[in-house]
C-alpha cells in the first residue's frame, strides 16, 4: 500500500505533470508541422517537378541499397527544420527580445558581483551603499 501511495505521490509532482504536459504538447506540435510540411512546403517543391527520389537504389551482392529513400528524408527533415525555425524560433526570439527590452535596466554590483536595478541606491544582495554600484 505504501508503494502505491508514493507512486501516485510522484505522478501529481510538478515534474511528471510538466513532463507528460510536455510530451502530449510535444506530440500535438509536432503532428501540425508535419501537416505543414505535407500540405503546404512538399507542394511548392511539386511546382518544380516531381520530387520523389524513392525508387532509387543499386544492388550490391544480395543487398538493395534504398538511396533514394534517404534523399526523400533529408529532403523531409530540411523541410520540417525549415518550418519550425520559421514558426517557433523566429517568433519566440522576437517574444524573448520584446520582453527583454520591457524589462527594467540592471547593474552589477561592485561589491558582491549581483545583478541589481540600475536605479537601485543599496545592493539587495550585499547591502553595499555606494553611487557606483554597477557599471
Amino acid at each position: 500500500m505504501r508503494t502505491i501511495r508514493e507512486f501516485r505521490d510522484y505522478l501529481f509532482t510538478a515534474r511528471a505533470l510538466d513532463l507528460a504536459i510536455g510530451v502530449v504538447l510535444g506530440l500535438a506540435f509536432g503532428t501540425v508541422i508535419t501537416s505543414l510540411v505535407r500540405n503546404m512546403l512538399s507542394p511548392v517543391l511539386s511546382i518544380l517537378g516531381t520530387v520523389d527520389f524513392s525508387e532509387l537504389s543499386f544492388t550490391i551482392g544480395g543487398g538493395t541499397f534504398l538511396y533514394g529513400q534517404l534523399i526523400n528524408d533529408v529532403v523531409a527533415f530540411l523541410l520540417v527544420a525549415i518550418a519550425v525555425f520559421f514558426v517557433v524560433v523566429r517568433p519566440r526570439q522576437a517574444f524573448v527580445a520584446r520582453m527583454e527590452a520591457e524589462q527594467a535596466p540592471t547593474r552589477e554590483c561592485d561589491a558582491c558581483l549581483s545583478t541589481v536595478p540600475a536605479a537601485a541606491r543599496r545592493c539587495a544582495f550585499c547591502g553595499e551603499s555606494r553611487p557606483e554600484v554597477g557599471r
